[in-house]
């Protein structure tokens, strides 16, 4: 079986473009398209893609508004395959990547593949990221546990990308579109594999960092978009969208709104529960030592000095 594989690339002023691009061309498998979908970065890639002269590599040019999901929607459109790979300008495939995928395509046609990745930061610093596998209701799993899967790890079968309508270009939900995607996704199908297989490898810079505040509103907008209307919440958050939130208000002394939000939150592990009590055990001591401090300056010091 003869796979052919479309591999999306969306860039814009990547510093490793040329790294990521080289990751593909090496595959052992050399069944595959690269459709590289530039938003008018300040220095062209066409140079660079034409020195390679490789027909497997399609070059576009387009204006994304600042939306990503543009830019790999439209990759997605213009593929010749339906079966579909993403890859950041900034992060890199294994050698082997391919091969393992069409083996595992082969034996059980799954419309969702993804597996295990290697965070690479810019002081060098490696870490093997073993990704979470959901067994059953992987949907309502990423809603309690947080996202397993990296994009740059991901294969979706275009029929599915299709039915749930490609990734979202609302502008509202930039920066967690990639969620977003696969909630949709998994809500469509239960024919998801994980591989043990460490295949990509993830990139953290100075530049891909979003701030605290970004991260934050990202949060809250997938709470309330996918956490507060489904009813298997019962009114609750779990714990990995709480903890931020959480974290955040301690830096700021906010232990009153903190003891509102852990009143709410809900875990489904032993790992978050002791965490979760923890977090109760500081609050509630802040909390109450601040309000203690109060008393005394309101009815001792003011009064006596």
């Amino acid at each position: 079986m003869n796979i052919l594989f479309s591999i999306i690339m969306p860039n814009y002023n990547s510093n490793y473009l040329e790294r990521a691009i080289r990751s593909v061309l090496v595959q052992s498998y050399s069944n595959w398209e690269l459709i590289l979908v530039d938003n008018h970065s300040k220095q062209s890639p066409s140079t660079f893609i034409n020195e390679l002269n490789d027909p497997r590599i399609r070059f576009f040019s387009i204006h994304n508004d600042g939306i990503i999901g543009k830019s790999r929607n439209y990759g997605i459109k213009k593929s010749r395959s339906d079966h579909i790979l993403f890859l950041d300008s900034d992060d890199w495939f294994l050698k082997n990547k391919l091969v393992r995928l069409k083996n595992e395509i082969i034996q059980k046609k799954p419309d969702i593949i993804y597996h295990n990745t290697i965070i690479n930061y810019q002081n060098n610093k490696k870490i093997y990221k073993k990704s979470n596998f959901y067994k059953n209701n992987f949907y309502l799993n990423v809603l309690k546990f947080g996202n397993p899967i990296f994009n740059s790890s991901l294969y979706v079968n275009k029929n599915i990308l299709h039915a749930v309508n490609y990734i979202s270009e609302n502008p509202k939900k930039v920066g967690w579109e990639d969620f977003d995607l696969i909630l949709k996704c998994s809500s469509m199908s239960s024919n998801i594999v994980k591989l043990e297989d460490f295949l990509t490898n993830y990139w953290i810079d100075n530049n891909n960092f979003s701030t605290k505040e970004k991260f934050l509103s990202y949060i809250l907008k997938i709470k309330k978009d996918y956490i507060d209307t489904n009813v298997a919440f019962n009114g609750m958050t779990p714990f990995w969208i709480s903890a931020p939130l959480i974290k955040k208000n301690m830096d700021n002394f906010n232990y009153k709104d903190n003891l509102k939000i852990l009143n709410a939150t809900v875990c489904y592990n032993f790992l978050d529960k002791a965490k979760l009590m923890s977090f109760l055990i500081i609050n509630y001591y802040y909390f109450l030592s601040s309000k203690f401090i109060n008393f005394l300056k309101k009815n001792l010091y003011e009064k006596w000095f």
